[in-house]
Parts: structure tokens; sequence; C-alpha cells
């Protein structure tokens, strides 16, 4: 199940800059900006981070791998939230929590595969 949960939340991390994350105005005009749109690095490390848990689910070998990979993707939003001020929307809207929520279910899986006792 554990896996199945990495598998699922890792592409739905990716995915979840498809969202809009941040809100505000340009010259008084409404703004939004999706992941997606704000990074070149920030999106091509969230992609490949998404991608890499759900690769590395399934994994005996590195069962640490998806549980490191979230919590260098849970830096990465961190990072980034505090820069929706240099895209003039300083606003989180709901792709921030959604890869947030993502993070924490990440994290909870990933921490009981990586711990898991290993099968004979």
């Amino acid at each position: 199940m554990t896996v199945l949960v990495l598998r699922i939340g890792g592409v739905a991390l990716a995915l979840s800059l498809l969202l809009p994350w941040f809100s505000g105005t340009d010259d008084g005009e409404p703004l939004t900006v999706a992941g997606w749109d704000t990074e070149p690095g920030f999106t091509i490390a969230m992609i490949a981070i998404g991608l890499g848990v759900a690769t590395m689910a399934g994994t005996q070998r590195l069962r640490w791998a998806p549980l490191a990979l979230t919590l260098v993707a849970a830096g990465l939003t961190a990072w980034m939230l505090g820069r929706g001020d240099r895209y003039s929307a300083p606003d989180l809207l709901a792709g921030a929590y959604v890869a947030i929520a993502i993070e924490l279910a990440l994290v909870i899986a990933g921490t009981l595969v990586a711990f898991a006792p290993r099968a004979p």
C-alpha cells in the first residue's frame, strides 16, 4: 500500500506544478502564477523528484531514496514559498498547498518503506 502511495504521490507532486501557486496583481490586473511558470530550476527539479519518487518506490536496495527525494522536494517548496513577491504575487494558492499535502503523505509513506523490515 505504501509503495502505491509513493508511486501515485510522486506523479501527483509533478502534476501539482500545473496548478496556480501564487496570486496577486500586476499593474492593477489580477495575476496568477502556476508552479511551472516560476523558476526553471525549481520546475525541472520538482518534475525529476516526482518521477524519481514514483520510479524508486518499489526498489529494495534503495528503499531510502523516495524519502530522501521527498525531503529535497519539501526544501525546494519551502524555498519557493518565499519567492511569491518576486512575481508580484505574494498570496499562496492551491498548488502550493497541494504540493505540501502531497509531500507530507510522501514523507510518511517514505518513512514506512525506508524503515520497514527487509523481506527475506
